[in-house]
């Protein structure tokens, strides 16, 4: 039985716009007399009115996520920035997932670079290792496939199990199948269709498709 392998987009932190903050320009002529305790007065105001407005909006927007430049440069296309960003960020810190995880992804599909599919599960893996849950998935992908690494579909059940729990809707459904075909994973058609389920439920379609089969057929349910 054929392994679905579905389309699958990185999710980063949102990346949310660089707001600056310019100062108004203050302009003096000469002869005038700038009064300074009523500047302090005004800097006081400005503070205490801003120290409100990033109450309220922590309060409706929850608290400001880090913007991730990375991520910014690889939506915007330019791909080598973003290389040379998460491989900045993977070297100062080898438990940044997320950069690993770009990177990996920029080498397996050819982005502004040649395609390099074992630097490519390399990176996977090393993310995969932190956590990632979306590198374990493609990693168990790259080894259901055999592509930079040797084909193992053993690891590959156990790589789709480990993004399951982490709740990849992805990785449920090719567990599903997994299931059902009873090789590389404890024959159960129950289980098939608890996964199944929870795919559809996620939003998968093929999932929606495969579990109104198991519904009509009576197939684990």
């Amino acid at each position: 039985m054929r392994l679905f392998a579905v389309s699958f987009l990185l999710i980063f932190p949102l990346i949310f716009p660089l707001i600056f903050s310019f100062p108004a320009p203050a302009f003096a002529q000469a002869g005038q007399n700038i009064q300074q305790d009523n500047t302090i007065a005004q800097n006081g105001a400005n503070s205490a009115d801003n120290s409100d407005a990033n109450s309220i909006s922590a309060e409706i927007f929850g608290p400001k996520r880090q913007i991730d430049l990375a991520f910014g440069a690889f939506q915007r296309g330019y791909y080598l920035t973003a290389l040379s960003l998460a491989l900045d960020r993977a070297g100062k810190n080898d438990a940044d997932a997320a950069a690993q995880t770009l990177i990996a992804t920029i080498y397996a599909n050819a982005l502004g670079v040649t395609e390099h599919m074992a630097l490519a599960s390399s990176w996977y893996a090393i993310a995969a290792k932190n956590g990632d849950v979306n590198a374990t998935f493609h990693l168990a992908l790259l080894y259901e496939n055999g592509r930079g690494v040797p084909r193992n579909r053993k690891r590959a059940a156990e790589l789709f199990a480990q993004a399951a729990k982490m709740g990849s809707p992805e990785a449920k459904y090719n567990l599903a199948l997994l299931h059902v075909e009873g090789i590389y994973a404890k024959p159960s058609y129950s289980e098939a269709a608890r996964l199944m389920k929870e795919a559809a439920a996620a939003g998968l379609a093929e999932a929606h498709y495969n579990y109104g089969i198991m519904l009509s057929e009576g197939a684990g349910v």
